[in-house]
């Protein structure tokens, strides 16, 4: 039986009859012809008794048989080199007779061009979303050269673009076993493995099957990237005071606030007064979790120098960290009086509201952001954040999957969407299979989360958190342990701790813990030690870390 296969465009011409007049074959590819890439023979048969079937020859070896009309066979003359070519096509009949047609062709798929030839054809139609077009065209360039990566890449994205993740992988990972510094190969990952997972939330019917794709993608997307921003770090070169703030950015990009505070708190020991520099220090420090060394960062700067919009709003935000409202006040009207259009002033503001419950506030932040920098990450989150508030779920879950898009490292969406989850488990109160698909769902999140930052105590706070929900109480513990060495001034994870410890009759250690949580958020001073979904309504609220748009030098900086 014969296989059918999508071709070209076909060319009409009859090829002659035998001399016996009983046997006609017409064949839209005639002698002589070029043929290339993937291409398909049409053949109709005239006959006085019944044809019975068509056969095509290439090379004398009989590859194909048809026994309806039109006769088709796709060759794909990628398989040979460019030159000479005879095809045979042979047709039967009921009454025994046959006609041979040989078809003399010219393959030509360029080969002689070489490979940046094929590549930029591939390149060009990947911006026109010619994806077939572009797969051509990366196979010729692999023809020629079979290990060339940037063919292996033209490949990857345009099996992406048409939706083929398994092949866009396979080529991007060839990329990456070749050449693991390669960036571009290490974001495509990510990208394929966040729209596995998301094409898995949506069609797959097996909870269990979407379970172990959406918890491996997540995980494999934050890695890619992840590696994709070490391997721009790597690549730097040797940090000069006069390239060191291109650095530091970059640093930051990437989530490696230690490294930026080694470079920079030097620097700023020399000079407080310098605000793109205090800006980064403090805002470092604010990320990193070191929230004391970023309020006296900012009160130095303060002090002596003369703090832009954007060390206002950090001021304003370490100021609400801390419990002072009123400081912050007074810092985030200031930082509006400077420039309430600043990206950084506006994303403050964002964080600010939805940490003190100001929902219509937030949303009108939320939403004004949105306007200027729809396609950036952190609006995403917040919009995420709007969304859900609102009950708009869907819009909620699309803003995720933008943001994550923009950048699979940024665990603070995986925390977020944790959130969410954790807010569905509980309002839903589940049983049986449900409760346990909505628990290890909600944990898959934070796994991500773990995975874009390894040392991040607000993703080992979630995974505390989510334990301490499914009354894996040691297992809380435990990661409730390692939350608070990864963040010792981080309250939530003191007080996440200190409800594991209770559950478990560790009142001793139960309290102890609950000291530490008073001592770095004054919400906590007085409170007892909290119930499960105690601790997790704390974390949703007061455990959300400050995520603004990073400090931005001024243009011809």
């Amino acid at each position: 039986m014969f296989n059918r296969f999508v071709g070209a465009v076909v060319l009409s011409v009859a090829l002659g009859a035998a001399a016996t007049a009983q046997i006609v074959v017409n064949s839209a590819t005639k002698d002589g012809d070029t043929i290339k890439g993937q291409h398909r023979f049409r053949v109709t048969v005239q006959s006085q008794s019944l044809v019975s079937q068509v056969e095509f020859y290439v090379k004398g070896n009989l590859v194909a048989t048809d026994e309806s009309t039109p006769y088709e066979y796709t060759i794909d003359t990628l398989g040979f080199d460019d030159g000479p070519l005879a095809v045979v096509v042979a047709a039967y009949n009921a009454d025994g007779n046959s006609q041979r047609t040989t078809l003399n062709l010219t393959v030509d798929n360029g080969l002689a061009k070489g490979v940046a030839f094929h590549v930029g054809v591939a390149e060009g139609l990947l911006i026109e979303q010619q994806w077939d077009q572009a797969i051509q065209a990366g196979r010729v360039a692999l023809k020629i050269n079979g290990t060339d990566n940037s063919a292996r890449s033209v490949m990857a994205r345009a099996y992406f673009g048409k939706g083929i993740y398994d092949l866009a992988q396979k080529f991007a990972e060839d990329v990456v076993e070749s050449d693991p510094s390669n960036v571009a190969a290490r974001e495509l990952l990510s990208g394929i493995s966040l729209r596995q997972a998301f094409r898995a939330m949506t069609t797959s019917s097996d909870r269990d099957q979407t379970l172990t794709i959406v918890s491996s993608a997540l995980r494999s997307a934050a890695s890619s990237r992840r590696s994709a921003l070490s391997a721009m770090i790597e690549n730097f070169g040797v940090v000069t005071p006069e390239n060191r703030m291109s650095y530091t950015d970059m640093l930051m990009e990437a989530g490696r606030f230690s490294l930026v505070i080694d470079q920079l708190a030097p620097v700023f020991n020399i000079d407080e007064r310098d605000s793109q520099l205090a800006n980064r220090l403090a805002y470092a420090q604010l990320r990193a979790g070191r929230y004391a060394e970023a309020r006296t960062t900012m009160t130095r700067h303060v002090r002596r120098g003369d703090p832009d919009a954007y060390g206002f709003a950090l001021k304003a935000v370490i100021d609400d960290w801390f419990g002072d409202a009123q400081g912050s006040a007074n810092a985030e009207r200031e930082a509006l009086l400077y420039d309430p259009s600043d990206l950084g002033v506006r994303t403050a503001q964002a964080f600010l509201a939805l940490r003190r419950g100001n929902n219509a506030t937030f949303a009108s932040i939320a939403t004004n952001v949105a306007q200027s920098t729809s396609a950036s990450p952190i609006t995403n989150y917040y919009l995420s954040a709007m969304y859900y508030l609102q009950a708009q779920f869907d819009n909620s879950d699309n803003a995720f999957q933008a943001g994550l898009l923009a950048d699979p490292a940024m665990y603070h969406l995986y925390i977020e969407r944790f959130n969410q989850s954790v807010s569905f488990y509980f309002s839903s109160n589940p049983s049986g299979d449900d409760k346990s698909y909505q628990i290890a769902f909600a944990k898959s999140f934070a796994e991500g989360a773990l995975e874009a930052k390894p040392e991040s105590f607000e993703a080992l706070t979630a995974l505390a958190l989510i334990n301490f929900i499914d009354g894996k109480l040691d297992d809380a513990i435990r990661l409730g342990q390692a939350a608070v060495a990864a963040g010792p001034q981080y309250g939530a994870a003191h007080y996440t701790l200190a409800g594991a410890y209770f559950a478990r009759n560790m009142s001793l250690e139960g309290q102890r813990a609950m000291v530490e949580a008073a001592k770095y958020d004054k919400h906590l001073d007085g409170i007892r030690a909290p119930k499960v979904e105690e601790a997790w309504r704390y974390f949703y609220r007061y455990g959300r870390t400050p995520l603004l748009t990073p400090p931005t030098r001024p243009s011809g900086n």
